[in-house]
């Protein structure tokens, strides 16, 4: 939608809400999925939070050539809608996939604290 505003303020002041809102839309996905990594792979949260780490820094490389790829071959809002339309299609599919994470159950109850706190 900022591609149809022609005034110069209108278009800074609603790129700057829309980051502001992105950023808490970043900073919500980055806590849920460290809790989900923490409670679904408690063996293995050094591997898991690495692999996590590295598709991050590789979307964050190859994100903008990509992004600019598509929109030197496709305008402006083409990146905009083919990657929102990626997200909308992996929504229901990580909520197919997740298992369901029982909120009653504390951090102590973790198979890998649990050990460690036996050799006391």
């Amino acid at each position: 939608m900022t591609e149809f505003m022609d005034d110069a303020n209108l278009f800074f002041y609603s790129c700057l809400a829309l980051r502001i809102f992105e950023a808490f839309g970043c900073i919500s996905h980055i806590c849920s999925s460290y809790t989900f990594i923490i409670k679904l792979f408690p063996d293995d949260i050094s591997y898991v939070f690495s692999l996590t780490e590295t598709a991050c820094g590789v979307g964050l490389a190859m994100g903008p050539a990509i992004g600019g790829l598509i929109y030197s071959q496709s305008g402006y809002g083409a990146p905009f809608y083919i990657f929102g339309s990626i997200v909308l299609i992996c929504f229901p599919l990580s909520r197919h996939f997740i298992n369901e994470v029982d909120d009653n159950d504390s951090i102590e109850d973790n198979k890998s604290i649990n050990n460690n706190s036996q050799g006391d």
